[in-house]
């Protein structure tokens, strides 16, 4: 049977760095890579929440001013 760590000869110090270098590195990538993806749909949900808040805000401008414009007689409020 092979001795793999006598074939390598690596210490545990060694393979600790390498372990901790390699998850830095991919931790890297997925925030090169992947990160910027998530972030634009984040933007994306907030501006697409933010259009639909402008358009029922607008739309509750138009019923109140069509509900003033019809009880202005009422009150004897003309144009």
């Amino acid at each position: 049977m092979v001795n793999w760590r006598r074939l390598l000869r690596m210490s545990n110090r060694s393979f600790l760095a390498f372990i901790f270098f390699f998850s830095m590195s991919t931790t890297c990538l997925y925030f090169i890579y992947v990160a910027p993806g998530i972030a634009n749909t984040y933007f994306f949900m907030v501006q697409a929440q933010g259009i639909m808040l402008r358009d029922n805000v607008r739309t509750i401008g138009q019923m109140i001013r069509v509900y003033t414009n019809t009880n202005s007689t009422v009150n004897g409020t003309g144009k």
